[in-house]
């Protein structure tokens, strides 16, 4: 069982993991074995709702450059609890890059229509990832720390 999973079973929600983490004194990446002995916070959130695919729709989301899948979870879902479920949804993981003109899946019924509202209605578009202007120059790397023998270093 990993941390996530005993904060689901305990408080029904990823919200309460940090919470969770710092009573117990572990992180969120802590291994945890059978016997371990955790506190729980008592908090406690109605379970997330089940998504039919009828629910579900594949759109063409105007992708910027430098959104993320949290950016796209904001946006489409108005929460960043439905952030697994994108990922999940779409086959992809948390850290995956988008590129511009990508399709996603997303439920048409959002965490938070009140903050997808005001997000269309103030034309808002989350970029919170890195972007590099311009073309990136490939980053030629050569010397003793980056040569592999027999491969482009000759011993003779």
């Amino acid at each position: 069982m990993s941390v996530l999973d005993a904060v689901i079973a305990e408080a029904g929600s990823l919200e309460d993991l940090i919470a969770f983490c710092q009573l117990n004194g572990i992180g969120i990446t802590a291994d945890l074995t059978p016997g371990d002995t955790l506190q729980a916070t008592g908090n406690s959130y109605p379970p997330g709702s089940v998504v039919s695919n009828s629910q579900l729709v594949t759109a063409p989301v105007n992708i910027l450059p430098g959104q993320t899948l949290a950016d796209m979870a904001l946006q489409t879902q108005g929460s960043l609890e439905s952030l697994v479920a994108l990922a999940v949804l779409n086959n992809m993981s948390v850290t995956n890059l988008l590129m511009p003109g990508e399709q996603l899946t997303y439920s048409l019924t959002p965490y938070s229509p009140q903050v997808v509202a005001q997000f269309k209605a103030n034309g808002w578009t989350p970029a919170s990832g890195v972007t590099i202007p311009g073309p990136a120059a490939p980053v030629l790397v050569a010397g003793i720390g980056y040569w592999g023998i027999e491969y482009t270093f000759v011993v003779q």
